[in-house]
């Protein structure tokens, strides 16, 4: 749990001071923020030593769990060129905000969790619950993001050419890895979290494409010139000499 959260919490501050920030989508810090809140909320757990302190770490961990699912389908909306109107954003964003709200009530009603309590596993502590008849909305959410991250990634694959196809495969990676980890943990009952894991190795690829956008973006690369020197044509390569 410590090394997950390190892993999110470098890549975030790798992102903030590594990169110009006016070259950043904001979903992008938006994302690995939640990331590493979510991830510190998975050590916090670990580390209770009291139900009290483990529910007040849930809440942490389901305040970037919320909203990672839209935030993710969202920037893969802009990565691939689709526009969200904003009352979209509103209703989806409003409907996240509902489903924490009913995670903010676990400890004080059965809405969420029930018959709650704190065991240790191999040395740290594992939240043990039922689930409450809200608790079904985050599925919701979940899998309805994930199914409109699919739908867009292959519609992009099949339909657009413009879009790196290398980064639409490593997209979909991500979202595959995400099922495949959230449905492990729901039938592999070891008390170990694996979200964790699934959540840094997001951050690992999702820095990588970012930073590999930044290489072979060539907008960024020589708007400032074409500015000063309208006449000026350019040849972009990589760096291994690969003509862009």
């Amino acid at each position: 749990y410590l090394i997950t959260a390190l892993v999110t919490l470098l890549c975030l501050i790798f992102l903030i001071f590594h990169f110009e920030l006016n070259k950043v989508n904001y979903l992008l810090i938006v994302l690995f923020l939640l990331l590493t809140i979510t991830n510190s909320g998975f050590l916090a757990i670990a580390l209770s030593e009291t139900l009290s302190e483990a529910i007040l770490a849930k809440k942490v961990c389901y305040f970037g769990a919320c909203f990672l699912p839209v935030v993710l389908l969202f920037l893969v909306c802009e990565i691939c060129n689709y526009k969200v109107s904003m009352w979209v954003r509103r209703v989806i964003y409003s409907i996240c905000f509902f489903v924490y709200a009913m995670v903010l009530s676990i400890g004080i009603t059965d809405w969420y969790y029930k018959d709650i309590s704190l065991k240790e596993v191999d040395g740290v502590s594992v939240l043990v619950y039922d689930y409450g008849s809200f608790h079904a909305l985050f599925y919701i959410i979940l899998f309805g993001s994930l199914v409109f991250e699919g739908i867009i990634l292959l519609y992009t694959l099949w339909k657009k050419h413009a879009v790196s196809r290398k980064n639409l495969y490593a997209l979909l990676l991500l979202s595959l890895s995400n099922v495949l980890a959230f449905v492990l943990v729901r039938h592999i009952h070891t008390g170990i979290e694996i979200m964790p894991l699934a959540y840094a190795l997001d951050s690992i690829i999702l820095l990588y494409l970012f930073r590999r956008g930044i290489m072979y973006s060539i907008d960024d690369n020589i708007a400032g010139s074409l500015a000063e020197q309208e006449n000026s044509g350019y040849i972009m390569f990589d760096n291994q000499w690969n003509y862009l």
